[in-house]
């Protein structure tokens, strides 16, 4: 309804939908100040934050998630590694628009760091290549953005 809303120009909708993120934003603060925040609520609140336009929050929201799902054995857990690799994926797509040398960096440590734990923890197993497989990708392109910017006269 945001998109909508701004798309069409309309102030009456614009403002009505940004009272209602405002609301939604202040539950999930007060939610997460007083439980124990579960990767869910991370993923909630970083999917907010983004619709809002704030990338560092959701960014900051992302890891977060991030750091949760790691709970003991999930390189070997399919469906917490699946997880993993969504939000991995979903960092990785903000660092990429936002267009720095720095961000660029942070990815692709994130992403070498991800794709070397999972890779120790599957030696033998072939099928966790295609799993794998995207986020290499992801990692040559933030590696060839990297050599491109850091080679003098090139853009």
């Amino acid at each position: 309804e945001y998109n909508d809303a701004t798309n069409s120009k309309d102030q009456a909708a614009i403002a009505s939908t940004n009272r209602t993120l405002s609301r939604v934003s202040e539950l999930i603060e007060r939610m997460s100040a007083q439980t124990k925040v579960d990767a869910w609520l991370w993923d909630v609140s970083s999917i907010l934050n983004e619709c809002m336009g704030r990338k560092e929050r959701a960014l900051e929201d992302l890891m977060n998630e991030y750091r949760s799902l790691q709970t003991q054995g999930w390189e070997t857990n399919e469906e917490q590694l699946d997880k993993i690799i969504k939000v991995a994926k979903s960092i990785t797509s903000i660092y990429k628009r936002m267009e720095s040398r720095e961000n660029s960096t942070k990815a692709k440590f994130l992403l070498n760091g991800l794709v070397r734990k999972v890779r120790s923890a599957h030696m033998d197993d072939g099928k966790i290549d295609s799993l794998l497989q995207p986020l290499e990708a992801d990692l040559e392109a933030f590696n060839a953005w990297l050599q491109k910017a850091s080679t003098p006269g090139e853009e």
